[in-house]
């Protein structure tokens, strides 16, 4: 939770981007459906060590994604005072005012005002931002872009490091330059787009799973209705007509692609109002100028 005292650590403001409870409820439920769909061909046990199992990769992906630490620390022997977002921090002597944003502000940055060039620490779940512009001539990231649930209280922070004395920034050196581990823009940035590969990727296939799972019990349910008797359970054999077969073939092959995009769209909707991005894999079209790739 975000806090705004001081420490032994010269910590001004120190916050952690978890994931909401609804996040974890989803998940819950994710790992619950994944289960169902087990055990309906395997016995029990496996069944439930497969939502176990969905539910420690769901539930550890949401950690990870969620522990990113977003804190001002206050100049010392060890360096400069800086805003650190991650992996990556920002000495203040190259930092502007920083600008609270709101709901609607926070989402045009990300979206149609986003620039290509800025160095963002968000996540969809938080609606609020903290924007702190970059003055260095050297450094081509106009602007920082940092998540908070505060943004208030961290931009204090960011004033009242400012105000303190520090130490200055050797003759040379800018915002880009690695300095221990900190008091930089871009520390490592082929990782931010590894962990969002990687988040796309869980999240696209889930979406996905649970569209699966969706059209399948619509569509059996539906044959039920419709004909009064159960879906062939193996369209294979030689018992079931070929006219049944392929049929059933058809039905369920293509609500199961049609969910599959459904569940897909939206959850590239989603994404790009969240990051104002493309997720990775997804292709620009023309008619979307204004979005970039997530690459």
């Amino acid at each position: 939770m975000p806090g705004t005292s001081a420490s032994a650590a010269h910590v001004l403001h120190e916050e952690r981007l978890h994931a909401p409870l609804s996040w974890w409820l989803l998940a819950g439920l994710f790992s619950l459906a994944v289960a169902w769909s087990f055990v309906l061909a395997t016995p029990p046990w496996f069944a439930g060590m497969c939502g176990l199992v969905a539910l420690a990769l769901v539930g550890g992906g949401l950690w990870s994604f969620g522990s990113v630490r977003v804190a001002v620390v206050t100049a010392d022997g060890d360096g400069d005072a800086r805003l650190v977002a991650g992996r990556a921090g920002l000495p203040l002597q190259h930092a502007g005012s920083p600008q609270a944003l709101d709901r609607t502000q926070a989402r045009r940055r990300m979206g149609v005002d986003a620039d290509a060039r800025a160095f963002l620490m968000t996540r969809p779940y938080l609606h609020r931002a903290l924007l702190v512009p970059v003055e260095d001539a050297r450094d081509p990231t106009p602007y920082w872009l940092v998540g908070s649930r505060s943004p208030e209280q961290l931009a204090a922070a960011l004033h009242t490091a400012r105000a303190q004395p520090g130490r200055l920034t050797p003759p040379g050196a800018d915002s880009t330059d690695l300095e221990e581990g900190v008091g930089v823009a871009h520390r490592d940035k082929s990782k931010p787009k590894r962990q969002s590969k990687r988040l796309w990727k869980m999240y696209g296939k889930s979406a996905s799973v649970l569209a699966a799972i969706a059209s399948t019990q619509v569509v059996n349910l539906t044959w039920q209705v419709a004909l009064r008797r159960q879906p062939p359970a193996s369209p294979e054999n030689p018992e079931v007509t070929m006219r049944e077969a392929v049929a059933w073939a058809v039905i369920s092959g293509s609500a199961a692609q049609v969910a599959r995009i459904v569940a897909t769209r939206k959850a590239v909707d989603y994404w790009v109002r969240s990051t104002g991005q493309l997720p990775p894999g997804i292709k620009p079209s023309q008619l979307s100028p204004g979005i970039t790739r997530d690459a």
